[in-house]
């Protein structure tokens, strides 16, 4: 084959109609490719941006309500008759049985069902509980303890945090424990609820609550809803001789009252008394010690008003 011939075939494989539509059908893929990467792109920055909104939006309502608790709730500095106002953007409110307990060497030397009062809504979760109030849903460890099996979503699988923290306190040879109780000694849980806003087509929040707190109250969710509460505080002390205490808190949020009391130098574990699927963290200390044990008594009544 001469020089010329060769050059020939060069030139016309070079201008050859099927590589130039190869070349083309590439480009329309790459383009297409680069489209519908652009499109997963853009959907999965708008759900990154509806859940932030959500998230944003529970947060808010959390410190609120949090905020109108540790208002509220005022065990360790108020004696007798009390009553705060606070908003609650609909929910529900109720108290759900909890007990602490102190325990040494011999056993168990005082239970007092303190119970909790729980305001949850749409994920969003305040917790008032023995004078402590915690903000945000059981974790998952948390959920696996307690046997809820719910399906957890962005927001109520936030960690628990403590707004305000347990009146527990150690020196070298005293420890100090204070506990808040909802109710009564007869009566350890007494809400009387009044006329709510409508929710749904039917009204919600009438009636009351007695003994243990079973009933609950719903608010109307398009506006903020006025809660009274009224408290009557007392308060009782005992101290008890030096020994190597135990303190078991009931709690469906364990682990954010296990880092509290880490802090403090404790070791803590978990035991579950009752068999009704709600743990208690058990905190133990490096030494005996004196205890000085002060229960605060809220005989609580919650009215609602639209």
């Amino acid at each position: 084959m001469t020089r010329a011939q060769s050059h020939v075939r060069r030139v016309i494989r070079a201008q050859s109609p099927v590589r130039r539509v190869t070349r083309a059908q590439s480009h329309v893929v790459g383009v297409a490719l680069l489209l519908g990467i652009t499109t997963v792109a853009l959907a999965g920055l708008t759900v990154t941006l509806a859940t932030t909104v959500e998230t944003g939006t529970a947060a808010v309502t959390e410190r609120q309500v949090s905020a109108g608790f540790t208002g509220a709730l005022r065990p360790r500095r108020v004696t007798g008759p009390h009553e705060s106002r606070i908003g609650l953007p609909g929910g529900r409110l109720r108290t759900v049985e909890r007990t602490v307990r102190l325990a040494n060497e011999t056993g168990v030397v005082a239970s007092v069902e303190v119970d909790a009062l729980v305001y949850r809504d749409e994920g969003v979760r305040v917790g008032f509980l023995a004078g402590a109030v915690v903000r945000g849903g059981p974790t998952r460890a948390d959920r696996r303890s307690t046997g809820t099996g719910r399906r957890l979503t962005s927001r109520t699988s936030t960690r628990a945090t403590l707004v305000r923290e347990p009146s527990v306190a150690v020196t070298d040879d005293t420890l100090f424990v204070g506990v808040a109780a909802l109710g009564d000694e007869d009566e350890p849980a007494s809400v009387s609820l009044g006329i709510g806003e409508r929710s749904a087509g039917r009204e919600v929040g009438e009636g009351s609550a007695g003994s243990r707190g079973r009933r609950s109250l719903d608010g109307g969710r398009p506006a903020t809803t006025a809660v009274t509460v009224a408290t009557n505080v007392t308060h009782s002390a005992e101290t008890h001789p030096s020994a190597d205490w135990r303190l078991a808190v009931e709690t469906a949020t364990p682990d954010a009252l296990a880092r509290h009391f880490r802090s403090l130098g404790a070791n803590t574990d978990r035991r579950e008394y009752d068999d009704d699927g709600v743990p208690s963290v058990v905190v133990t200390f490096d030494r005996p010690r004196r205890l000085v044990f002060v229960v605060h008594r809220l005989d609580v009544e919650v009215r609602l008003r639209g």
